[in-house]
């Protein structure tokens, strides 16, 4: 939730805590199940928690990303992929679960979201940063209806292969003997979603 830029947080609001405070009370028609992964617990023992619940009609909202132990200053990623554990979760939900997938990732930089985007299983996806202390808040009222999202991706999202064109020794934005072009201002490829990508609530008629 933090990332390396924080002064010590009064306290934390995670989105599990803030979605089950948003719905304490409230009759839903399926069973709401939120599925947050650690990155430490074996793959066996999470799809087995599952299982468990999978006997009802269900709402999944699967919470995925990255933290501080993959990216931070001192730690360099050599994939823009999601960690391997996430991605064979999803696969296995694919097979067992029959309504709508929504995923919310978190990540302090781009991440290759293409398998997600694509597959027709997944009903919505939201990406957010580490945006600190009640990002749990935010995300809840975003996923409940109760804040019209008008987000623009600050980023270009690219595809996998792009760390195979990229030397991390060359910093330059434009292309070179050993890179091809960086950022929105000069990347001419097929990104995964582009600088400014977003979506909201509202249907505009004309």
């Amino acid at each position: 939730m933090q990332g390396s830029y924080f002064g010590k947080a009064p306290f934390l609001i995670d989105p599990v805590t803030a979605i089950k405070a948003m719905t304490a009370g409230i009759l839903l028609r399926k069973k709401l199940v939120l599925l947050h992964i650690s990155l430490r617990i074996p793959i066996r023992v999470v799809f087995q928690r599952l299982l468990n619940w999978l006997d009802w009609p269900v709402f999944l909202i699967f919470f995925g990303g990255l933290d501080q132990s993959i990216e931070c200053e001192s730690v360099d990623r050599t994939s823009i992929t999601i960690p391997d554990i996430q991605f064979s979760l999803i696969h296995q939900l694919e097979k067992v679960v029959r309504s709508s997938i929504h995923v919310v990732i978190m990540s302090g930089s781009g991440l290759d979201l293409t398998y997600i985007r694509d597959s027709p299983q997944f009903g919505s996806l939201i990406w957010i940063g580490y945006v600190g202390q009640s990002d749990g808040l935010a995300i809840t009222n975003v996923v409940f209806g109760q804040y019209n999202p008008g987000g623009r991706l600050p980023i270009t999202m690219y595809s996998v292969f792009y760390v195979d064109d990229v030397s991390m020794f060359d910093m330059q934005m434009i292309s070179s003997s050993t890179n091809s072009d960086r950022t929105y201002k000069y990347y001419t490829g097929k990104a995964v979603y582009e600088f400014g990508s977003g979506l909201s609530y509202t249907t505009f008629l004309y």
